[in-house]
């Protein structure tokens, strides 16, 4: 897998159209049984996808950028999917390389024509991204603007990546501005349309971000709007960096998540009166928090999840009225005088998943508690092998031969009691690994 969790597939390498065989995909569920997006780097662009029993699967290949359009198919461009797994428990799905998993022509052309409509520079018109019921609306520079669910209201969430920065050489970290948005002048903006998932992608010198809505979202739901927020970055020294989303809940009340529920907490002070004036900086403003946090408004609720544990401030003043920071990344000089100990240089690139859902107050703590339980218990990949040290390819009937156990009735009995009966069965069990497990299975009934 890579850094942010996506898992990459040399597909091109192991399959090709002579030789047979798919490659096993197990997708493992930690805990509870779920399904949800899956997006992997692969190497080829003749793909199909097939469950355990040969049955076929959607699989989406995203568009690449017009540049792109005349890359050699074993180069790598990204497909999404739907897995699912079940609770304490395994799938597999197989991914082959087939001349004739390629889409229908118009179907291609129809994906070439809307990215090229969507791909732009500078200042484009209006540009929103919808999955189901979520319409998420774009700013100019490929950034997220608002959220809305149908024909319903909608909500400002008007995105940016800013960065505060030390005076240099203090012992504690003392913000030498209010925190200045990064610009975004020169950025590259690209848009995707596909069956499983919209997304806008911003390149810039400084940071890359990403907008994404999805029916498939862990967060998805048919009664909230919801949007994924993909952001990687780095810190230069003495540097604060965080997500900054200015809403329209100016009155909106601050909850922080402690991973059991949502509680409320008071803003920070106006950080503008404290630059030059006291000695501590945005550091001592964010609370902790390893889920997230809120605001809320009458009967909304703006919710904001990350994927790690991150600080979240709301600044208690009217020019910041409704605005939330989820500080993302840090690199210190020196020590912040706050329990770090010593000096934190850190210059690598941090990459971070935020879910924005916004609605109806009880939807979205309904949706909170799906997202945290899929954080809890993320859906893993793992690339799968044939039994007995063979090579990685193999049908979906080979797969089952080796590693499906069978079951083979070896006894069954009924005995009479005072007071009713009881029944039991023995199983014997053979798989891969085993060939004596025997499973005795016992119901007692009593007669009224």
């Amino acid at each position: 897998t890579t850094a942010d969790g996506r898992l990459e597939l040399d597909v091109g390498a192991a399959v090709n159209g002579s030789v047979g065989g798919a490659l096993p995909i197990v997708l493992l569920s930690a805990a509870a049984a779920r399904c949800e997006l899956v997006v992997a780097k692969v190497r080829t662009g003749r793909l199909a996808l097939t469950d355990a029993r040969g049955a076929p699967l959607d699989l989406t290949l995203l568009a690449r950028p017009p540049t792109d359009a005349k890359a050699k198919d074993d180069e790598v461009q990204e497909a999404a999917f739907v897995g699912c797994a079940p609770g304490l428990g395994a799938s597999t799905v197989f991914l082959r390389r087939a001349a004739d998993a390629r889409p229908p022509p118009r179907t291609v052309a129809a994906a070439a024509e809307r990215w090229k409509a969507d791909r732009f520079l500078g200042a484009p018109s209006a540009l929103a991204l919808r999955a189901g019921c979520t319409s998420a609306t774009l700013q100019p520079n490929g950034m997220l603007q608002s959220l809305g669910c149908g024909a319903g209201a909608r909500v400002d969430v008007v995105q940016s990546v800013a960065s505060y920065e030390d005076e240099g050489g203090a012992y504690i970290f003392k913000a030498r501005t209010g925190g200045e948005p990064f610009a975004v002048d020169g950025g590259d903006v690209a848009v995707r349309r596909s069956p499983l998932l919209e997304d806008a992608t911003l390149r810039t010198a400084a940071f890359r971000s990403t907008v994404r809505v999805s029916e498939h979202s862990a967060a998805a739901a048919a009664d909230v709007a919801s949007a994924e927020l993909h952001v990687a970055c780095s810190a230069p020294s003495n540097r604060d960096i965080v997500v900054r989303l200015k809403t329209s809940l100016r009155r909106g009340r601050l909850l922080i998540h402690d991973g059991y529920a949502l509680a409320s907490r008071a803003a920070s002070a106006p950080l503008d009166a404290a630059i030059g004036a006291i000695a501590h900086g945005p550091d001592a403003e964010f609370y902790p928090t390893a889920v997230g946090a809120a605001l809320a408004q009458d009967d909304t609720l703006l919710l904001v999840v990350a994927d790690r544990a991150v600080g979240v401030a709301s600044r208690g003043s009217d020019r910041h009225a409704g605005e939330l920071e989820v500080l993302v990344h840090r690199s210190t000089a020196q020590d912040d005088g706050r329990g770090l100990g010593s000096p934190a240089p850190d210059a690598s690139t941090v990459r971070t998943r935020l879910w924005v859902v916004w609605g109806e107050a009880r939807a979205v703590t309904a949706a909170a508690s799906r997202l945290v339980a899929a954080l809890e218990a993320p859906l893993h990949l793992m690339r799968g092998r044939c039994g007995g040290g063979a090579a990685a390819l193999c049908e979906p009937p080979q797969w089952r031969a080796a590693f499906l156990p069978s079951f083979g009735a070896a006894a069954a009995a009924t005995t009479a009691t005072a007071t009713g009966y009881a029944s039991s069965v023995a199983l014997r069990v053979q798989d891969s690994a085993s060939t004596r497990v025997l499973l005795r299975l016992q119901r007692a009934c009593t007669l009224a």
